[in-house]
């Protein structure tokens, strides 16, 4: 049975998946290409490796990276305002993209066409594509975002928030109206859309986490060299994990059950990571990360060491940054004199950089990889006061196995149980009693990690969650075929157009 043609349209380039949105689009475009012929078509901001080259023609039958320069972007966004619809659809408007579609309807019959936002869903409406189902990944309802930002906003940031909010939930609505399905991360994302749009054929495909990559590793003491040739050390040495993820040169920081666990879970699937080990993500050159063996007392760093993982110029990442580093973690320090945070994640803010000044606070920034601070600390936190959808930091925290605490909003979309699988805070007081009981208590630390592992793995791995994902978009036209087109290299080609063509 010859299998259909599938367009996937994403307002980012697919790869690596080193943020939230490049993680679940690259999920989904792997899993779809075991099903269909997917041509993908994207836009990008900032240059495209080779590698990214590489690993998209081989999941793609056709891949289209259409430039787009980034003064042209807002000065559309604009217009896009003015005229009455969203800064989003502006922001997103390429001619370089259209004549991409328009281009490639004339050779391909497409069964079906897949948008990564709302922002995208008018190109699904070229006449070119008007015989193919019609399907939009909202991930989240970014009409709340908006409106949740109006709210916490005030002066003329707070007005054009509610107003993107409104015209965005408009747009959201209409959507119902022609697309085949709608997608969005989580059911509580789901009950949002159908309070304003009861109708809408609104399905949750909620992320996933790869429990292969993210899993838990023992801690290392700090080492000088590996961390310059990680390209790690900002504020001084920072310890980085040992390569054996399993536990086994030193079995003493795993408990037996957390041991066996990750055993179980990880010797199956040792090898099949889809990251090379020269990408973003994974340990540039090197087969393990650390010295062999350490003792017990180089381990002290872990029992006063927090983590704040996430993209440091993102709004709600930043406002959850500032509001932990100045209201809870002074009272913190006054307990534990000797604890430290680390904020860790790309491209951080002035204001964010600011915050290196409060005692205990150190500001790493951009890493290769993040799993290192995640396995040296101790407590992970993610202190978002405005959060949509299944945040993938709480994921892979959990894949990694550790102790979190987090705020009420980033564990929405989770079916968690605070104090068995991490602990909530809502409060100031909450975060100080619980982050400083997980500092003194490693046996706590160790059975919130261990029921955190456990739920991921039952319920967020990528091929369960998007085990649906190709019947719901596809229907009848799936014609699977059960080789794994993931790990077998085809005949594929690549159109590119140059910046000028894409802004002219």
């Amino acid at each position: 049975m010859s299998r259909p043609n599938l367009l996937y349209l994403t307002h980012r380039v697919p790869h690596p998946p080193n943020r939230g949105d490049r993680i679940r689009t690259y999920h989904m475009l792997r899993h779809l290409s075991q099903h269909a012929d997917v041509s993908l078509a994207c836009l990008a901001d900032e240059p495209v490796s080779e590698e990214t080259h590489r690993e998209l023609n081989r999941l793609c039958v056709r891949v289209g990276i259409v430039p787009v320069e980034k003064r042209f972007r807002w000065m559309r966004a604009g217009l896009s305002l003015l005229r009455g619809r969203t800064i989003s659809e502006g922001a997103f408007q390429s001619p370089g993209l259209t004549r991409l579609l328009n281009d490639w309807s004339e050779t391909t019959p497409f069964d079906a066409t897949l948008a990564s936002s709302s922002a995208l869903a008018p190109y699904l409406r070229l006449p070119a594509l008007s015989s193919a189902k019609a399907s939009v990944d909202l991930i989240d309802v970014d009409s709340q975002k908006w409106l949740d930002y109006a709210a916490a906003t005030r002066g003329p940031k707070g007005w054009l928030y509610r107003h993107e909010g409104q015209r965005m939930r408009t747009l959201e609505a209409s959507l119902a109206t022609w697309t085949h399905r709608l997608l969005v991360v989580s059911e509580a994302e789901a009950d949002i859309f159908r309070a304003f749009c009861p109708n809408g054929p609104i399905t949750a495909i909620s992320n996933g986490v790869d429990v292969d990559f993210f899993r838990p590793w023992p801690a290392m003491p700090p080492n000088d060299s590996q961390d310059k040739a990680l390209g790690f050390g900002l504020k001084g040495r920072n310890s980085i994990a040992q390569g054996n993820a399993l536990g086994q040169s030193n079995p003493e920081l795993l408990s037996p059950e957390r041991a066996k666990l990750a055993n179980d879970i990880v010797s199956p699937l040792q090898g099949l990571t889809p990251f090379d080990s020269d990408t973003p993500g994974r340990c540039p050159g090197l087969s393990s990360c650390g010295p062999s063996g350490q003792t017990a007392a180089s381990n002290q760093r872990l029992n006063e060491g927090c983590v704040f993982v996430g993209a440091l110029d993102y709004k709600p990442n930043i406002d959850g940054a500032i509001w932990f580093c100045r209201n809870v973690w002074p009272r913190i320090r006054e307990q534990k004199l000797n604890a430290v945070i680390r904020l860790v994640g790309r491209e951080p803010t002035r204001e964010v950089r600011a915050l290196a000044e409060i005692p205990g606070v150190e500001v790493v920034g951009t890493v290769p990889d993040v799993r290192p601070y995640l396995a040296e600390a101790a407590v992970v936190v993610v202190p978002l006061q405005i959060a949509r959808g299944v945040q993938n930091k709480v994921l892979e925290a959990m894949a990694m196995g550790k102790a979190i605490v987090a705020s009420p909003e980033p564990i929405v979309g989770l079916q968690v149980e605070s104090g068995a699988h991490l602990l909530r805070a809502s409060n100031v007081d909450e975060w100080v009693s619980h982050v400083t009981e997980l500092l003194d208590d490693v046996a706590l630390r160790d059975e919130l990690g261990t029921a955190a592992l456990a739920y991921v793995t039952a319920y967020h791995r990528w091929e369960q969650c998007l085990e649906s994902l190709p019947k719901l978009l596809l229907g009848q036209l799936d014609g699977t075929n059960k080789t794994d087109w993931t790990d077998k290299s085809y005949a594929s080609h690549s159109s590119h157009l140059t910046a000028a063509e894409a802004t002219s």
